[in-house]
């Protein structure tokens, strides 16, 4: 009951109403008090045949008895607790006194009782993410190949699976050595959601304390994944096209995007220098064109396009008649 374990709260316009969950399951309902169990994926409210909905992210959707109605409580975040906002939507809380920083392609934390002057933490997660449609063999694969890349340690131990709240794990093993020399040993841990993939590396200095297996599984425990999907109106071949003079020169910039119904998406950008007329023939004019390929997905106001594990780009996006508004700039249907 980990995922629902905690304070909640539902305001009213008769006040504040509180609910607590413990992790065996017990609750206390503004002084009403029970036991919830899990029913496959269901949460029951025990010795009786009352199902509560599961929580939704930060928000938890409970029906109230016999109105018809239903409150809406969100999950209280105690102080010492840091979340995290990742672009894609996706949310994680870290404990509140970690140190967070930034490294190619991820977050990094730490706890302060593993930093050293003059030496790299003794104890550290990085946090990396990405939007690929991985099966369980490509996704094992391509967890092996990063952790591997990582230590330097092509000797990866295949993945353990468990449960971790409501997410199904996978944890890869392997031992680095650090710039000073000393053994590090390496966990990654791999939770997905659909198309989402969470990764998190553990990392431990030998004989070091800090950044336990229980505070890894705590930040797992806390990610609340958005809900990506796609949308219909979006699907087409779009065109934005832009003149920028500068001084006898024009260029003269063009941009297309295909969104496919597959899922898939060609972004290019071709720039063509427009000389003034008679100085060259036009077939010498320059011409620069570059092409991205990848996955696209949609959100409420959101377009994700996604490089697979090498990373993502999010936008703003509305429809507007029969163009497009990407981060407030108007594309046509070509």
């Amino acid at each position: 009951m980990e995922h629902i374990e905690g304070r909640w709260v539902a305001q009213t316009p008769f006040g504040a109403i509180e609910l607590t969950v413990e992790r065996d399951g017990a609750f206390d309902l503004d002084s009403r008090t029970g036991q919830l169990e899990m029913v496959g994926t269901a949460i029951r409210i025990a010795d009786t045949d009352t199902y509560l909905p599961i929580p939704q992210g930060e928000s938890w959707w409970i029906p109230l008895p016999d109105s018809g109605g239903v409150l809406r409580f969100l999950r209280q975040v105690t102080s010492d607790r840091r979340r995290l906002d990742f672009a894609s939507g996706l949310h994680l809380e870290l404990p509140g006194e970690w140190e967070v920083g930034e490294v190619p392609g991820a977050v990094s934390a730490c706890p302060p009782s593993s930093l050293r002057p003059g030496l790299p933490p003794s104890a550290f997660i990085e946090i990396y993410e990405s939007l690929a449609p991985l099966s369980a063999e490509l996704l094992e694969a391509a967890m092996i190949n990063m952790l591997s890349e990582r230590t330097g340690n092509s000797n990866v131990q295949p993945s353990v699976r468990f449960q971790v709240g409501l997410h199904d794990v996978h944890r890869f093993a392997s031992l680095a050595t650090s710039p000073t020399g000393e053994q590090v040993q390496v966990q990654l841990w791999v939770a997905t959601s659909g198309d989402h993939v969470l990764a998190i590396a553990q990392a431990r200095t030998e004989g070091a304390a800090g950044v336990t297996d229980e505070e890894v599984q705590g930040v797992l425990r806390s990610a609340v994944f958005p809900s990506w999907g796609r949308d219909p109106g979006l699907v087409g071949h779009w065109l934005r096209t832009e003149r920028r003079p500068s001084g006898p020169l024009t260029e003269i910039v063009q941009r297309t995007l295909d969104l496919s119904e597959d899922g898939t998406y060609r972004r290019e950008r071709s720039s063509l220098l427009e000389v003034p007329e008679g100085s060259r023939p036009p077939t010498q004019q320059p011409r620069e064109t570059r092409e991205r390929i990848g996955l696209w997905y949609a959100h409420d106001d959101r377009l994700l396009l996604s490089a697979g594990l090498q990373g993502y780009r999010v936008q703003t996006v509305r429809r507007d008649g029969d163009g497009l508004v990407l981060d407030e700039e108007g594309w046509t249907r070509d």
